[in-house]
């Protein structure tokens, strides 16, 4: 189980916003204000960022990064947030960790909505 809080931990240290009502999620776009990271700081909305990624995959293995972006949605699922996609994350590429969130949030059922400006918001049913 120490594998476990180890993600659970890494999660925590990697949560900016922790307080805002909704979590952003997209792709990250490097310089852009359409980057998940950016459109979250202007939102005030709480995101997901390991500012270390290399690091801490080089002591991981890139197999165990998603097990700390699981614990992220955990945690914040928990806490009742809304999520909101950037872009449609059904068309994104299905190997990416924003479609791999998509489909966390759906088995765990939540549903897209469309919301103006070509962002979309992931609602629990």
């Amino acid at each position: 189980m120490a594998l476990e809080q180890t993600f659970r931990q890494g999660a925590l240290s990697s949560t900016y916003n922790p307080d805002a009502a909704e979590v952003v999620l997209g792709s990250y776009l490097p310089g852009s204000s359409n980057s998940y990271e950016a459109v979250a700081q202007a939102r005030g909305a709480t995101y997901f960022s390991v500012s270390d990624w290399d690091a801490v995959q080089g002591q991981l293995g890139a197999n165990q990064m998603w097990n700390i972006n699981r614990a992220f949605l955990d945690q914040q699922m928990a806490q009742g947030k809304t999520f909101v996609f950037t872009s449609n994350p059904e068309l994104v590429n299905p190997r990416s960790y924003t479609y791999l969130e998509y489909t966390y949030l759906r088995n765990a059922g939540y549903q897209l909505e469309s919301m103006p400006g070509g962002m979309f918001r992931a609602v629990k049913k």
